[in-house]
């Protein structure tokens, strides 16, 4: 971790890596938000000055890098760690940030949320005997990204080895063409079992470039299977200004569209 963090930080990190980050399924709302507030600013880029909000080595803040790439560019570039080293002060800086608006809302008006854990292939039996009006999502883009690797860093600080991490935690997210097809029919059609009369169900799904694209190569083919009608469709062409901002000149090779779907479920 000293590729990643000055030894003062990682110290601050590691003493909260035991009495939060190893206990993040048993803690309180408080505990837990304290928690989500301190991944999120685990590892991101540096002010010119020196500075940063986060608390590594100036790197991506969407995904954990690896330490040979690390290391090349931190020398090549002459790279130093944040000037500014106390990780509670960040965090109490980044828990206001994420109150910074609460003021504008009416508090009476508020609806107290929740949270579950589950497989969204399972959505009907995880909210039993409860119908929604809208289902807002964003499935796994096919084979272009895994959601455990490029998360290691922020596993390392929830108590999981690197190495074990695909033992671990196993996750539904690579899939040929055919079981992605399928993979969105199940979901689909267990989302229909969970929405009102109506309701409608927003989708976020990419084009992988060279490899297909949604409408021809998906929807066309599995529209009959599912219970839903296409309500609404736009494309956003944002989805590369991301990777740019991320990836540089690697950007662009795997997602240039994002296509904005809108279903409604009609009885």
């Amino acid at each position: 971790m000293k590729t990643y963090f000055s030894k003062n930080v990682y110290k601050q990190i590691c003493f909260l890596k035991e009495i939060l980050g190893k206990k993040w399924n048993v803690l309180d709302n408080a505990n837990t938000f304290i928690l989500a507030c301190l991944l999120g600013i685990l590892h991101g880029p540096t002010r010119k000055d020196g500075t940063s909000s986060y608390l590594s080595i100036s790197m991506s803040n969407t995904n954990s890098m690896a330490k040979n790439y690390v290391d090349k560019y931190t020398k090549q570039h002459n790279l130093h760690f944040p000037t500014n080293e106390n990780v509670f002060e960040k965090l109490r800086r980044k828990v206001k940030r994420s109150f910074s608006n609460v003021d504008h809302f009416d508090h009476k008006d508020l609806l107290v949320g929740e949270v579950k854990k589950g497989n969204a292939l399972n959505c009907n039996k995880i909210f039993k005997n409860k119908k929604f009006d809208c289902i807002i999502t964003s499935p796994p883009y096919l084979n272009i990204f895994n959601y455990i690797s490029e998360n290691w860093i922020r596993m390392w600080l929830l108590g999981y080895e690197k190495d074990n991490l695909k033992k671990e935690i196993k996750l539904d997210d690579r899939h040929g063409l055919d079981a992605y097809k399928q993979f969105l029919i199940n979901f689909m059609n267990c989302a229909f079992n969970v929405l009102k009369e109506n309701g409608k169900l927003i989708m976020i799904i990419g084009n992988v470039e060279k490899k297909y694209n949604f409408f021809k190569d998906i929807w066309q083919e599995i529209k009959d299977r599912t219970k839903f009608k296409l309500m609404e469709r736009c494309l956003d062409y944002r989805a590369n200004n991301k990777s740019t901002r991320k990836n540089g000149t690697k950007s662009g090779k795997a997602t240039k569209v994002d296509n904005i779907c809108v279903f409604v479920k009609k009885v």
